[in-house]
């Protein structure tokens, strides 16, 4: 496991310049972050099962159409969202007030609906304004519940007339690091990130490309051995999707 510091001095090794002559350690560490960056898309277009989900729970307010993902959380706006899902009550989720999860539309297709249901508001309440209960064998009001995302903000179809609990399960996007070199103590991949310390060295190579920054990049051996990395990459990635074929053998 390699810190900042020591992931700068490895990359200063292949680029020929331990002493700082050309890359001062601002430009290293931006081509860290910018490498880091390039990884963490890569392994979420291939197989975004290899990453932990967090969960961040927030009370969607009544009369509410949109929501700015950042109001959600702050830290949003460097997370990716799987799953939204919502339960009856905005109370805790117990065996008797489960999640449901919200299908994602296209924008373009927000509430659209026919001629006898509502345009926007749905039916958790009834004619008296009284939240609605749900049984089970029963289709919950909440399962109609559809959202999408229009740049950072965030809307529900129908508009709901009452408050509702919303459950986000997120992945949160690589750590960047200072580039005034105050977090080279840290772990280039740090806390949960550590599960990826065995691709440190494809963040390395594609630091030192970065920096490197030639034309001849297709001939340069680095990226010859980027490649080789990239290829097992793919392999780990490959295998441990949920929908990879599976082989087996002798299992009587």
């Amino acid at each position: 496991m390699s810190t900042v510091s020591s992931m700068i001095t490895r990359i200063r090794r292949r680029l020929e310049d331990p002493t700082a002559l050309h890359w001062p350690d601002t430009e290293v560490i931006a081509a860290v972050n910018e490498s880091k960056a390039d990884l963490y898309q890569y392994i979420y277009n291939r197989n975004r099962d290899v990453f932990d989900a967090l969960t961040i729970e927030y009370t969607w307010p009544a009369d509410t159409i949109s929501v700015h993902a950042t109001t959600i959380n702050p830290a949003m706006d460097a997370h990716d969202i799987l799953l939204i899902t919502t339960t009856p009550t905005t109370e805790s989720t117990t065996v008797s007030n489960l999640p449901f999860p919200l299908r994602r539309m296209n924008f373009e297709e927000l509430y659209r609906h026919s001629a006898t249901a509502p345009q926007f508001y749905d039916a958790l309440q009834d004619e008296l304004g009284n939240a609605e209960s749900w049984t089970g064998g029963s289709r919950p009001p909440e399962s109609s519940l559809r959202w999408a995302m229009q740049g950072m903000r965030i809307y529900l179809d129908p508009v709901p007339r009452s408050e509702l609990k919303l459950r986000f399960d997120v992945i949160a996007q690589f750590k960047e690091f200072n580039e005034n070199g105050t977090e080279n103590a840290l772990d280039v991949f740090p806390s949960a990130e550590s599960f990826f310390t065995r691709w440190e060295r494809v963040v390395e190579y594609g630091s030192t490309l970065i920096l490197k920054g030639r034309s001849d990049e297709s001939e340069d051996p680095l990226m010859l051995q980027l490649g080789e990395k990239r290829q097992l990459l793919n392999a780990w990635l490959d295998n441990r999707s949920v929908s990879a074929p599976r082989v087996v053998v002798d299992a009587y």
